[in-house]
């Protein structure tokens, strides 16, 4: 069984942190835990992931690590019944630690933007008056207002933010046309991005509903240096309704903790992220606290149900 009562995932930017949070969680789950083990969950490709061989948990006081971005841990009782969690990390790769430009970026800033599923402008007034007032006077936020969509529905909204280009100007993805390919191949600034040293992100919350796989073909091998569809597919199989909740934390606390870490643990280089929330939408809203440049909140289409 999945643990339901105690913080089923975690993310740091210290994997010494990591270690320590879970062999503390040992006892939070169950004061006579014996042993536990964990498997690293495997992409492959954007519509399935494997778990790998189940290997021990490392102790603390060795220098063995967990390298793993995601995985799912297995906690052995002794009244012999199992429990198991999903943790999340982002990892300090070598090749992301010296990653260096190959061209100048123009303006040096880090970016998150913050997208929220079915929230338009108009919405966003209506019913979320206090977070609109925090947006204009607190935070001084520029607010475009006079603006419209480019197609119907997200994919053509985040497409046309991400590549300059509508959908149906790229070449054939969608699922039922002939011959699709996966979205690889179009315009993403995220390449334009790496060429001039910058990290890069894409995090969506609701991969049943992801933009670029409800109805294409998804990604083959994502333009981005980190990126949680797998981990959030493993997750989307323990969660209950009200389906905004992973055990104990909300999905966007998950998500944002996680954003939080990848902006802490790489603060000398240059991050681009973007943060797709299918959860919240009208709930609730978050802000996070990071050192960013510039953060964006952008407007998608209104509820349609």
């Amino acid at each position: 069984m999945y643990a339901d009562d105690t913080h089923l995932t975690y993310a740091s930017n210290d994997i010494d942190d990591i270690d320590h949070h879970f062999n503390e969680d040992l006892a939070k789950v169950n004061p006579t835990v014996i042993s536990a083990n964990y498997r690293r969950t495997v992409r492959q490709g954007d519509f399935k992931f494997i778990l790998g061989k189940s290997v021990p948990m490392p102790a603390m006081d060795t220098v063995k690590k967990i390298t793993d971005e995601f995985i799912e841990v297995e906690y052995f009782l002794k009244n012999k019944t199992r429990v198991k969690e999903i943790f999340l990390q982002p990892v300090p790769h070598e090749h992301l630690l010296k990653k260096s430009a190959q061209k100048q970026p123009g303006i040096p800033l880090n970016i998150l933007i913050i997208g929220v599923d079915s929230l338009s402008h108009s919405n966003t007034k209506r019913k979320l008056p206090k977070v609109y007032k925090y947006l204009k006077n607190e935070l001084r936020s520029i607010l475009f207002n006079g603006h419209s969509i480019v197609g119907d529905g997200t994919t053509e909204q985040l497409t046309a933010m991400l590549t300059g280009l509508g959908e149906l100007e790229q070449h054939e993805s969608r699922r039922h046309h002939k011959n699709p390919k996966p979205v690889d191949g179009w315009s993403w600034i995220y390449k334009q991005l790496k060429e001039t040293g910058y990290l890069t992100g894409y995090s969506g919350d609701c991969p049943g509903l992801g933009p670029w796989q409800y109805r294409l073909m998804g990604f083959k091998n994502p333009p981005t240096d980190f990126y949680t569809r797998p981990f959030y597919a493993m997750a989307a199989q323990l969660i209950k309704n009200p389906n905004i909740c992973l055990a104990s934390r909300t999905i966007s606390k998950v998500q944002f903790d996680y954003i939080r870490e990848v902006f802490d643990m790489f603060k000398n280089k240059l991050k681009f992220f973007f943060s797709f929330n299918g959860k919240i939408r009208s709930l609730v809203y978050y802000f996070i606290l990071i050192n960013v440049s510039s953060v964006e909140r952008q407007s998608n289409h209104g509820l349609k149900y």
